[in-house]
């Protein structure tokens, strides 16, 4: 359900709602099949309850639109196709950005944040859902020699780019992503697809990788100074270093960013419920 607490003008609402997604009859898709199998389930299970607002879904349309003038403008390459294959009985089927038969190049576009290829590597999830691709389009007849991702960051900043070094010194970003052998991915494959099939009989627990969980972190601080002396991963190691005149100490709780700001299930989530409980008590 697509709400409008925003109450934005109503063709931006009608174009966001707009979804002509189609997975093509397949059991799961190249980008579910890498989710965690508790989330995937639980999707299948509440879809029609999920409520989502257009004002949190501006860039899913932004990117729609940069992938169509895109799709519209090349030429050269064979652009937005759905593949699918059999894998231990079920349907993986997925959609690739682009692919230059010639070159056995593959290409996927992906709209995000500048700051989230300086904090975080989105290395291992754009690499398994890339051979994911690139799998389907070997099953398919095709040769693949390589593959990247082509990153359009939709905040970069010039100014940011000339103070930091490490910063994207532009605003697309051309990222080699690493080919993985036949028999590994098809092992992985199937290790996934075993997950999400069991996941449909019983719901397995989010891991603490799959939650993206960030540890609660102790902090010894000093009075006029900003920035931490030290951070400790126990109470009693920063209790410890308060010895100074000044100092003393900050706790930064810890959280599951993944369950608290990317998943759409987490109110039909008995073990997010569960943990969400568990840190209340604990405060």
């Amino acid at each position: 359900m697509i709400t409008n607490r925003m109450n934005l003008p109503e063709p931006l609402v009608k174009a966001i709602a707009f979804d002509d997604y189609t997975g093509g009859g397949a059991d799961i898709s190249a980008t579910s099949l890498w989710k965690p199998a508790r989330m995937v389930a639980l999707e299948k299970q509440h879809g029609d309850k999920i409520t989502q607002d257009v004002s949190d879904m501006i860039w899913i349309l932004m990117g729609k639109c940069i992938h169509e003038i895109l799709r519209r403008s090349d030429q050269d390459a064979v652009t937005e196709t759905r593949l699918a294959d059999e894998v231990l009985g079920w349907k993986v089927s997925g959609q690739f950005d682009r692919f230059v038969t010639n070159q056995g190049l593959l290409q996927d576009y992906k709209i995000t944040s500048a700051w989230s290829l300086v904090f975080s590597s989105r290395d291992d999830e754009w690499t398994k859902q890339l051979n994911t691709y690139a799998y389907l389009l070997r099953r398919n007849g095709h040769e693949v020699r390589r593959i990247e991702i082509v990153a359009i960051l939709r905040d970069w900043s010039a100014t940011q780019a000339k103070s930091n070094k490490d910063y994207p010194q532009s605003s697309v970003q051309v990222i080699p992503i690493q080919l993985w052998e036949e028999d590994r991915i098809v092992r992985l494959l199937q290790e996934r697809v075993r997950e999400h099939q069991r996941a449909r009989m019983e719901l397995p627990l989010c891991s603490d990788e799959e939650q993206w969980a960030k540890p609660t972190v102790y902090a010894v601080m000093k009075e006029g100074r900003k920035s931490a002396l030290k951070l400790c991963s126990s109470e009693e190691e920063a209790r410890t270093l308060l010895d100074e005149k000044g100092t003393y100490l900050q706790v930064r709780p810890g959280e599951k960013t993944r369950c608290e700001s990317y998943c759409q299930v987490r109110d039909f989530c008995e073990q997010y419920q569960r943990e969400k409980e568990g840190r209340k008590h604990h405060d």
